[in-house]
């Protein structure tokens, strides 16, 4: 699962927990399905960001997930996040 929130508009990253609540009360594998957090357009001016790197570690970290800074316009970060996905999947699958 991917959870993205946009670095210059804070009420995406308030979403980010709004819809993993949401998500973990309909769904009863929520905790082993594999996640990672996106903090896009990271590529925008750094005046412009709203959220801190430090903001979406700390909510990562809270709730095990992995945090990776992308930028889907210039492609930054995109392919290291869904291999690390990829891969988390692929493990969790192993061990079944």
């Amino acid at each position: 699962m991917v959870l993205a929130y946009d670095v210059t508009d804070e009420k995406t990253f308030q979403n980010v927990e709004e819809w993993m609540g949401c998500i973990a009360e309909n769904t009863q594998e929520f905790q082993i399905i594999q996640k990672v957090i996106l903090a896009n357009k990271t590529d925008l001016q750094k005046d412009l960001h709203r959220v801190t790197p430090e903001e979406g570690q700390k909510l990562a970290s809270k709730h095990g997930i992995d945090f990776f800074q992308v930028s889907a316009k210039e492609g930054l970060g995109i392919s290291e996040a869904f291999l690390h996905l990829t891969k988390l999947v692929l493990r969790a699958q192993s061990l079944k």
